[in-house]
């Protein structure tokens, strides 16, 4: 690894060659925050150079000629609208930069007049979003150490969400079970993003989204508006861009995690249309092969394949074609046995997984007028998993002992209408349905007590289908230049059990001044049970299969928010955020225990039981504090802490710890770049992450030795805690531009630089009937290598 990171340095210093004078184009389309009507008029100007700029065509359109590759910002203003400043432009020679700008109405500005203007990395895309709201930005995806390209690991660097697991990027946010996450993708809420993926699960390895398929896009983590439904905890909105629609452009990418490809451009000499496909394929055998322990006692195999299609009418409004979707496998060798490495197979046994993930669509956005227009969207979604167990006999061959699977499929229709009244009042009203049919199976080899020939049973062979509905109203007031309202009303109705629910939203915004900003934000919000859950089966007296968790309600959600953001400069803003989360309704047993749905996604396995009813409660309350500098001048600086409580009641009336209680986490991160001689510039970045450990409770190890497999004492659920979760990462980036329209960029991210032991968990060895901690990954270095023409 040494040798291949010298050689690799050395290689790509060795390509500059003279100094070049390179330019390239930054073009793109000003519309209006609320209508998303075209801008016409507007000036943009390069905010290191005054000399370059231009002006929107009645089409909102704006083209910058002969940019200096490098950095750059892009300032936008217009007469009774507030400017907007876009910061942490990466020019390079090979691919021209398109922006899509929203630009918000001011009623109270009469005059055009020179102040600072407003960052959009400030906000969200989303301008119903009044509090626990930022934007997911590309650049930062990419640019972050430790982040793996993947969204999801990216995310955990935010204020109020936990990442004290290096085998799985769940987002936990303020001590929620992660299945509250709810994911939407151009609009429609998908199943588990990720290879790997398990049932009821949000989270994995991997995440299949690939962060250069995607535009500026939201992550919210509490008291979210009316149009975002049947999530508790939090969501995360993602938005592919469009491809560049007048010339095409490469992308081909290799590293240590595998391969990938893009290409996008126009579909025809009009240029009006354009493509944009993504495809990424990923073994870890390279690493694995180096000697470097991935966590899991199995090499992992996955692709992903990306893809938007965006066509433009003249009359009949724009179309997009979306898809995005993954496959996975990965097997757990008897041979390759690792106990300091995590592993489902037993001694004498294989153990073989795959899962499928992913959703396609069609949207239509027709304007019906300036001010008004109406998006339509349907997909089909599908999520599912299986895998097998052999048992390996004395003579080597194997023996199929049992097999499990499950699959969800639905189909999706989504439409809202969007109305801007005046430049005070916008107005959103849609609705989402969802056609899910689900089947699951958990086969096992069972011997009869005769000695006759085994045969196939099944721990669980059900099957289920049902309608979920969703609508909502919401209504943007800005009642002056200082105060902005958001509210509006949400309704949740599943087929299923006739369950209905209403839940109102409510966020102020009161600006105190040009740099301070006070907000509170109120949400009522529900969430389904996974849905496995209500077809679970099981039998009764009579030894009929019957669903006993059929009538399950919704879990409920009271989450109040209170915040103050200052903006030193443009660039620089520190944000204090507390909140309190009240949650009701929650499934656990009628019997005695500690059971409770809230820590549900806590393992890989599932935790189905029957009889279940909805008189469990929780509640999650801390603060939270982001310290901010923008990328600018070169460098840039990101600290975010938070600390937090998190806890729950089962059947036992016992107040406990849920699982995803860490108490506190705290990252720092880091990145300066330096600007050399013959277009070359190399970035350093650095993250350090300090959390509270796993919970995690105590083992029975008799219960454990009769029972042979592990059993855990119930009475002290979540009682303990793995030490401290601490993970120092660095990352270097070496990018090289050429003249011929060409980038080459070289980028080496070392985890756990350290090499730090983070427990991920003690594991039972029903072999040795002991038990022992699994460790998370240790220090885990991946080099890449992109190139762009």
């Amino acid at each position: 690894m040494q040798k291949i990171i010298t050689t690799l340095s050395f290689f790509v210093i060795a390509l500059g060659g003279f100094t070049q004078n390179i330019t390239q184009t930054i073009r793109g389309i000003i519309v209006d925050k609320d209508s998303k009507a075209p801008v016409a008029y507007v000036n943009v100007t390069l905010d290191a150079n005054s000399i370059i700029g231009a002006v929107t065509n009645e089409k909102g359109v704006f083209v910058l000629a002969n940019v200096p590759i490098g950095r750059q910002t892009v300032r936008v203003s217009f007469i009774g609208y507030k400017p907007q400043v876009v910061s942490d432009i990466q020019l390079n020679s090979a691919k021209e930069t398109i922006l899509y700008i929203e630009m918000e109405e001011d009623a109270t500005l009469l005059s055009e007049v020179v102040i600072t203007g407003v960052n959009p990395k400030v906000g969200t895309v989303n301008d119903m979003v009044g509090v626990s709201g930022r934007t997911f930005s590309v650049n930062e995806a990419n640019r972050f150490a430790g982040s793996q390209n993947d969204p999801s690991r990216m995310a955990r660097n935010y204020a109020g969400v936990s990442g004290a697991n290096d085998q799985r990027n769940d987002i936990i946010i303020r001590g929620n079970a992660p299945q509250g996450l709810l994911w939407r993708i151009e609009g429609i809420p998908v199943p588990n993003p990720n290879h790997f993926s398990g049932q009821g699960s949000t989270g994995g390895p991997i995440n299949i989204i690939n962060y250069k398929m995607l535009s500026n896009s939201d992550f919210l983590t509490g008291a979210f508006p009316a149009e975002y439904g049947n999530g508790t905890s939090g969501v995360f909105d993602i938005r592919i861009r469009n491809g560049n629609n007048q010339k095409s452009e490469k992308t081909i990418q290799l590293g240590a995690l595998g391969l990938e490809a893009l290409l996008e451009g126009p579909f025809n000499k009009n240029k009006k249309s354009s493509y944009l496909i993504g495809y990424r394929y990923s073994t870890l055998s390279i690493l694995a092969n180096a000697g470097i322990k991935l966590g899991f006692a199995s090499i992992p195999y996955y692709e992903d394949l990306s893809l938007k299609l965006n066509f433009q009418t003249k009359r009949a409004g724009v179309f997009s074609v979306f898809a995005v979707g993954g496959i996975s496998n990965t097997a757990f060798y008897d041979n390759k046995r690792d106990s300091t490495q995590f592993s489902p197979a037993n001694k004498g046994e294989n153990v073989e997984f795959g899962s499928k993930t992913g959703v396609i669509g069609l949207s239509h956005t027709y304007f019906l007028s300036n001010s008004t227009f109406i998006k339509t969207t349907i997909a089909t979604t599908y999520e599912g998993n299986g895998g097998s167990r052999d048992s390996i006999q004395v003579d080597q061959s194997l023996k199929r002992t049992g097999g499990f699977g499950f699959n969800n499929h639905k189909f999706v229709l989504n439409s809202f209408l969007n109305k801007k009244i005046n430049s005070k009042n916008t107005v959103q009203c849609g609705m989402l349905a969802e056609q899910i049919n689900y089947t699951s199976r958990d086969s096992l080899l069972l011997y009869r007590a005769s000695g006759k020939s085994p045969f196939w049973g099944y721990n669980n062979n059900f099957k289920g289908n049902t309608i979920l509905l969703q609508g909502y109203t919401q209504w943007k007031y800005k009642v002056n230049s200082n105060v902005t309202i958001n509210s509006g009303v949400h309704f949740q109705y599943l087929t299923l059990n006739n369950r209905f629910v209403v839940e109102p939203r409510l966020s102020i915004n009161y600006q105190l001044n040009e740099r301070g900003t006070v907000s509170f934000g109120y949400g009522l919000h529900h969430q389904v049970q996974p849905y496995g859950m209500y077809f679970y089966k099981n039998r009764n007296s009579a030894n009929n299969e019957i669903e006993t968790n059929r009538d399950l309600n919704f879990s409920r959600s009271n989450q109040f928010v209170l915040s103050y953001e200052l903006n030193f400069t443009n660039d620089f803003r520190v944000k204090v955020e507390t909140y309190y989360q009240y949650l009701s309704s929650i499934p656990i047993e009628k019997v005695s225990s500690s059971y409770s749905v809230l820590n549900y996604g806590a393992t890989f396995a599932n935790s189905y039981k029957e009889n279940l009813i909805n008189n469990g409660v929780g509640q999650n309350y801390g603060w939270e504090v982001t310290v901010e500098k923008f990328f600018s001048r070169s460098y840039y600086f990101l600290v975010t802490a938070s600390l937090y409580q998190s806890t729950y009641r089962g059947s036992d009336q016992v107040w406990r710890n849920t699982a995803f209680n860490g108490n506190y986490v705290v990252n720092g991160l880091a990145g300066r770049e330096f600007k050399l001689k013959n277009n070359l510039s190399i970035l350093l970045d650095a993250k350090l992450t300090v959390a509270g450990g796993l919970r995690y409770s105590p083992l029975d190890v008799p219960a454990s030795i009769t029972n042979n497999e592990a059993t855990y004492k119930d009475a002290e659920a979540f009682a303990l805690q793995n030490q401290t979760y601490f993970k120092p990462d660095v990352k270097i980036t070496i990018r090289k531009d050429f003249k011929n329209k060409m980038a080459l960029e070289w980028a080496l991210d070392i985890q756990n630089v350290v090499n730090y032991q983070n427990v991920y968990l003690n594991w039972y060895d029903k072999n040795t009937q002991t038990e022992h901690p699994v460790f998370q990954n240790g220090r885990f270095p991946t080099v890449q290598l992109k190139l762009e023409f």
